[in-house]
């Protein structure tokens, strides 16, 4: 894989965009990160040539303000460089601390799964909470949706849904006789430890300084209940 080390600086009707100049830049030929006619204008160049080069973004660009528009690019390449990667081997598997290639395998294959099962449960989880919803209508007091709006800066349709969830597995919680033991409440700072990269003693700390724990509590017991 081809790498260009260059200089750019694009303007539209002769101004500066935002976005259109960078110095340094490397540049993976043929990874589709920029757009395909830039990249074929610039193929053949030399190491210290500078070209000015035009480019359109198509209609549907995701940036509302280049679509459709024509723009001019001033390059310069700086130096080429050739990504290679290593062997698939067990030298490599050593180079990342891992005992052989079967074990790097199997972390990934691992790690993979979780990942589907997290997508998978993400997605089971919204189609229960709508389900949750449509069955169990609520009204939420104005005064309470503008309250929470306020202090989590968020949409008030956001926090009302929200609110109606919260609600709900509540009082599912209550039927069900679900609560939160101190056995969840430890694994979830050992999994935030993890993320933060931070002792347990230390997330523990924060959580009890900032008063946070009610708040952790409730989320665990909505989870439990969504489980």
């Amino acid at each position: 894989c081809l790498a260009a080390h260059i200089d750019f600086a694009g303007t539209i009707d002769g101004k500066p965009f935002e976005g259109g100049m960078a110095k340094g830049y490397v540049l993976e030929y043929g990874a589709g990160r920029f757009l395909k006619s830039f990249e074929e204008k610039i193929e053949g160049m030399k190491k210290g040539e500078t070209r000015s080069i035009d480019v359109a973004f198509p209609d549907d660009y995701p940036d509302a303000k280049l679509k459709g528009k024509k723009a001019k690019f001033q390059v310069t390449l700086n130096s080429l460089m050739e990504k290679k990667l290593p062997d698939l081997d067990d030298e490599m598997a050593k180079d990342m601390g891992k005992e052989n290639l079967d074990t790097v395998k199997k972390e990934i294959g691992e790690f993979l799964v979780k990942k589907k099962e997290r997508e998978f449960r993400k997605g089971y989880a919204e189609e229960v909470v709508n389900f949750l919803l449509k069955k169990n209508p609520l009204d939420i007091p104005e005064g309470l949706v503008s309250h929470e709006t306020e202090h989590n800066k968020q949409k008030p349709e956001e926090v009302e849904r929200q609110l109606r969830i919260d609600f709900i597995l509540e009082a599912i919680a209550k039927k069900e006789s679900i609560t939160v033991e101190n056995t969840d409440i430890e694994n979830r700072f050992k999994q935030l430890s993890v993320v933060y990269r931070q002792p347990i003693a230390g997330v523990k700390k924060y959580y009890a300084e900032n008063r946070l724990l009610p708040r952790l509590v409730s989320q665990l017991g909505l989870e439990k209940t969504l489980d």
